[in-house]
């Protein structure tokens, strides 16, 4: 039977500890803040699995701790958990908008006395066990993918290394000198605009409420490196037809490589399906044999570069001039298909984890509003 309780009675809520940097001892103890881990420490102050959420700062964001950890007073973590399951307080706390309970000015705050108020249905332990259960299988699928495509750029990132860099396969062959130092026999120095083509962006006017919302992603800098993946695939803010029709704005081909040129230069990634991108970005898109994924990991080289030329007074930057004196090897077309018979398939298969982690991210958000609540049942509790 379920019933209803406030939220105190389920979950005690309490305010995380101060823990100033020059107190802060090397370790392997994560420190949480409200915005998740921002370093380690070598004691904990509370013993895991544990659960926290933003009390100071940001607002919303709940957290699931396995080890032991040491919560910031920028949080409140979960004292006494009252017999409950800790991961079905986690999903529970995840269905809450916290941003309705904001007592600060200036600065978001959460009064926990508050929240504790908040009325909430609870079922039997049991269920509250099945339910964390459906939830965590697709966490964990996602956390799998993750770590799969975090091995996968590092298995490319190791070949394109090993041929265009120390040039491992041609060491009993024939070298000679060029622009770009000694390099095996055969290959080429050309310049990188006379490989990649280099494309702009735009940005509609804000104002127009028709231009956005629309069915193009819009890449700026905040979309780049939020899936710990060297693909694109959400991005917070989408455009219209219409939108792109009265803006220097184009849609972007797949796998178009995006660097950021204003602000945070470094910034790079590539897009997983057709896009738009503001004028804050550069795309780059091969005309020669390089394939994409090949052309992400010459970007991925050239990163130091690209931020040791930005320039600005307020904002670093990259210009189009920045490209026109870059000088890239190409090497002979056997060669160049034999290393994309080795790499583009590491990046077809990231690609296909994270399209499926975006499954299986709306799979269980649209689940766990209607688990938590009790609008669906899991099977042999309804």
């Amino acid at each position: 039977m379920w019933k209803t309780e406030k939220l105190g009675k389920i979950a005690t809520l309490q305010r995380g500890f101060d823990l100033p940097s020059k107190k802060r001892e090397k370790g392997n103890i994560p420190i949480i803040a409200a915005s998740g881990i921002n370093g380690y420490h070598n004691e904990y102050k509370v013993e895991g699995p544990g659960v926290i959420t933003g009390r100071s700062g940001s607002l919303g964001n709940v957290f699931y701790e396995t080890s032991h950890y040491w919560p910031l007073n920028t949080t409140l973590w979960v004292k006494d958990f009252n017999g409950n399951n800790p991961k079905f307080i986690y999903y529970l706390l995840n269905t809450l908008d916290f941003r309705y309970f904001n007592s600060g000015t200036s600065v978001p705050t959460l009064n926990r006395n508050h929240i504790h108020e908040v009325e909430t249905h609870l079922p039997p332990l049991p269920e509250q066990r099945a339910i964390a259960s459906i939830l965590t299988n697709l966490d964990d699928k996602i956390e799998n993918n993750l770590a799969m495509n975090k091995t996968l750029e590092e298995m490319a990132t190791a070949l394109y290394k090993h041929w265009f860099v120390d040039f491992g396969p041609f060491q009993d062959g024939k070298f000679v000198e060029s622009e770009l130092g000694m390099i095996p026999e055969g290959w080429e120095v050309k310049p990188f605009l006379e490989l990649f083509d280099l494309l702009s962006g735009g940005t509609p006017k804000t104002k127009v409420e028709e231009y956005w919302g629309g069915e193009f992603p819009w890449v700026s800098a905040k979309d780049i490196g939020n899936e710990d993946s060297c693909y694109i695939n959400e991005t917070e803010k989408t455009v219209t037809q219409i939108g792109i029709d009265k803006s220097s704005t184009k849609i972007l081909p797949e796998d178009t490589v995006i660097v950021v040129a204003r602000g945070s230069v470094g910034k790079y990634g590539m897009i997983s399906k057709e896009m738009t991108m503001n004028q804050s970005c550069y795309g780059l898109y091969s005309k020669s044999s390089y394939s994409q994924p090949l052309l992400y990991l010459l970007t991925s080289n050239l990163i130091a570069h690209f931020q040791s030329v930005a320039y600005g007074s307020v904002f670093d930057t990259i210009t189009t001039s920045t490209f026109k004196n870059i000088s890239i090897l190409e090497p002979p077309t056997r060669v160049m298909d034999e290393i994309k018979l080795k790499i583009d398939p590491l990046f077809e298969k990231i690609k296909s984890n994270v399209e499926e982690n975006q499954i299986l991210k709306e799979r269980r958000d649209a689940l766990l509003p209607k688990l938590v609540s009790g609008e669906v049942r899991v099977k042999g509790f309804g």
